[in-house]
């Protein structure tokens, strides 16, 4: 045979071995851990037992509060930068009162803790104090899940005019999201919010209030990606994946 019929074979074989060790792009992924559906008792949904999730940001993760949702346990999880914070509580739930507790775990060597307040109903439900080592001025927000009403935490980043962590929490009964963006070099967080049609997120005017800022985006899967204008002149794009 050729010597020109072995190159392109060559080259053929080539090609192949790069397509198979070619990694899976970003639209790919898929939380192998992920929930498919609530896990939130029915039997709680109008109470301030349950399930509450959300998202961290300073750096990046996700936060999982468990209210007496499956038996007496009263637990939170952070999982902040891959490293998980399984913290406790001591305080008593008591029927028809607003729920307050403080949970500390180990982080390290050292102490982490956070302080969860909700209504009787399960409403407004807050972390209204944080304190995990290497991580001042840390920002978390939290959602009820209900049982017909799933709570989707996504993590990423945004780029552009600026860049930093772009964190979301979708509630999926409510078509609603809420982003919490901080920039690499900003000290504090921003919460973003907006609403679901179908695969489309939008808000306008919504970035701080600013007149003619907005986000947009669309969501595939487990991913979303979109673009973002400040209203001053500042724009980007971002991306976010599901963790939780």
């Amino acid at each position: 045979m050729s010597k020109n019929y072995f190159s392109a074979l060559f080259f053929l074989l080539l090609l192949a071995g790069l397509s198979a060790c070619k990694k899976s792009s970003s639209s790919d992924y898929k939380c192998a851990n992920c929930a498919t559906s609530p896990t939130a008792d029915a039997a709680y949904d109008h109470s301030s037992k349950g399930i509450y999730k959300g998202t961290i940001v300073g750096s990046t993760g996700t936060v999982n509060i468990e209210i007496e949702n499956t038996g007496s346990i009263l637990t939170a999880a952070i999982r902040l930068d891959d490293q998980w914070i399984n913290m406790g509580t001591t305080t008593q739930w008591v029927a028809g009162q607003p729920f307050t507790a403080t949970f500390s775990g180990v982080y390290g060597s050292q102490t982490a803790t956070i302080t969860f307040t909700v209504e009787a109903d399960g409403s407004h439900p807050q972390v209204t104090y944080i304190n995990i080592p290497g991580h001042t001025g840390a920002t978390i927000v939290v959602y009820k899940e209900l049982s017909s009403s799933q709570i989707k935490c996504y993590e990423g980043t945004y780029s552009g005019q600026s860049a930093g962590v772009f964190n979301m929490v979708v509630n999926t009964g409510a078509d609603t999201w809420m982003a919490v963006v901080k920039g690499n070099n900003d000290n504090s967080c921003t919460l973003v919010s907006g609403t679901i049609s179908g695969t489309s997120l939008t808000c306008s005017n919504c970035i701080g209030g600013t007149a003619g800022s907005s986000v947009s985006g669309t969501l595939s899967g487990d991913n979303m990606t979109g673009s973002w204008s400040d209203g001053q002149g500042g724009s980007g794009s971002w991306t976010s994946h599901r963790t939780m």
